[in-house]
């Protein structure tokens, strides 16, 4: 939800923006803006083919999408596999940002990406579960970011009580 309304946000104030789908446990970005995903990413990835035939453009959102098909008889892309590294590169190359919905960092597909200079990644918004969050894990993965060559993380606190008016 957040990489969707950020996305949304920063194409209304003029930014040429893509939304990735890379969390394959949660594939729902394409049936929220209501568009079907012939092909997918991780399809063109794998073949060689370029993005853009997998690439869906949001009229109404101003948003270029790059979804998960709801079914793939393929194991997922990992983050740190060097073709999606090389997709990244290319989208950065065409858009003014890239947002990223990954799966959560200790999901199998949530090693984060390859660290150092071929980390392609410049910020990250970690959203965390207030109603489960540990303070020790979250600055442990803050900790595997940092370590991973980004210097910008935010923190997105979700489910938060809100005191009775």
């Amino acid at each position: 939800t957040l990489a969707l309304c950020l996305a949304r946000a920063a194409a209304r104030a003029g930014v040429r923006v893509a939304l990735l789908e890379a969390d394959y446990g949660s594939r729902q970005i394409a049936a929220r803006l209501g568009v079907d995903t012939p092909c997918d990413w991780p399809q063109t990835a794998r073949r060689g083919v370029s993005w853009t035939e997998a690439a869906i453009w949001s009229i109404e959102d101003r948003i270029t999408v790059l979804p998960l098909a709801e079914e793939d008889d393929e194991p997922p892309l990992r983050l740190d596999e060097p073709a999606v590294t090389r997709l990244i590169d290319q989208l950065r190359g065409q858009f003014e940002l890239l947002i990223i919905d990954t799966p959560p960092l200790g999901d199998p597909q949530g090693d984060f990406f390859a660290a150092g200079d071929e980390c392609p990644i410049d910020a990250v918004i970690l959203v965390r579960d207030q109603r489960v969050a540990v303070a020790s894990h979250t600055q442990q993965v803050v900790r595997r970011i940092r370590e991973a060559g980004i210097e910008a993380v935010g923190l997105a606190h979700n489910y938060c009580k809100h005191p009775n008016p």
